[in-house]
């Protein structure tokens, strides 16, 4: 598996894998945190990928099965299912990916709530003003 070039990845973060009849959702859940970031969905279901999650991740309230970034990395070096080796070398770009747009999109929603303030000042001392 490659090395996540993204400074915010601690390796206590976890992917969640939450099996949908037919796919697998992959999701991206930070340390500490209760926010899931979407990754990619699968084409098909693999017995495989499934049975890995299972019996190396931990539940999560009914809702899938998650495994940190460390164990990943660990298991990876002794796992050579082809399958999941796969799914294991795209996770890295697509963490990357995922953490860049949500950075952009709050650092835009901020600057976003920077204007309507500006507007709604403009406004008021405009109103005071006449």
């Amino acid at each position: 598996m490659k090395k996540i070039n993204n400074s915010s990845v601690n390796q206590k973060d976890r992917i969640v894998c939450v099996t949908v009849p037919g796919t697998h959702k992959f999701y991206y859940q930070p340390f500490k945190s209760n926010e899931r970031l979407y990754l990619f969905t699968t084409e098909d279901f693999f017995g495989s990928v499934f049975a890995y999650f299972r019996d190396n991740g931990r539940c999560i309230g009914g809702r899938g099965f998650s495994l940190t970034i460390k164990e990943l990395y660990e298991d990876r070096k002794l796992y050579r299912n082809p399958k999941i080796g796969k799914i294991f070398d795209r996770l890295p770009g697509m963490i990357d990916y995922v953490l860049r747009e949500n950075a952009e999109q709050k650092e835009q929603t901020k600057n976003n709530n920077k204007v309507k303030n500006a507007v709604e000042v403009i406004y008021e001392g405009h109103e005071l003003a006449a």
